[in-house]
């Protein structure tokens, strides 16, 4: 059995002699298209979701749906919005903010405080809510306030928010 080593000189000093030389390629040399990794930044103050989204998303890979390039998201877990707050020097390419961070953690800033706050920071960051929040005043406050995507956190609120991660990415 050939290691990679061997095969390469192999080609190398066949390449020299002969002209008539195939060139393999094993499948992991062979380029499906660009892969990207993005920096998401997830917030939850429930824990069992929060590791649950974490886990999930970092198992998927999406395709972006303006290049179809694929994607890899590399997941940082927050607890409090305060806690992204202090890492948005990261620069991610999306946050996904709950809606109610104070559940958990009384004294915590709720996500619609959040979320103004990213937006002083950098008015172009962009920001997926996902909430249990299924009040219609509150989701219309969200969008009148600029947030763009609020999805509800139902049985498919997770493939909801892959999909729209493969448009906003």
């Amino acid at each position: 059995m050939f290691s990679f080593s061997k095969v390469d000189l192999y080609k190398y000093r066949k390449a020299k002699e002969t002209q008539d030389v195939i060139d393999l390629k094993f499948p992991s040399e062979i380029s499906k298209g660009k892969r990207l990794e993005k920096l998401v930044f997830v917030v939850d103050d429930n824990p069992a979701y929060l590791k649950i989204l974490t886990q999930d998303l970092s198992k998927s890979e999406i395709i972006a749906k303006s290049s179809d390039t694929s994607l890899t998201l590399k997941i940082k877990p927050f607890a409090t919005g305060e806690e992204c707050l202090k890492h948005l020097n990261h620069n991610p390419d999306v946050i996904i903010l709950d809606y109610v961070l104070n559940d958990y953690i009384t004294d915590a800033k709720d996500g619609f405080s959040i979320f103004k706050e990213i937006k002083e920071i950098n008015p172009n960051q962009q920001v997926v809510m996902l909430s249990g929040q299924q009040n219609p005043d509150i989701i219309v406050e969200s969008l009148n306030a600029g947030i763009t995507d609020y999805i509800v956190k139902d049985n498919d609120a997770v493939q909801h928010l892959k999909d729209t991660l493969a448009e906003k990415l």
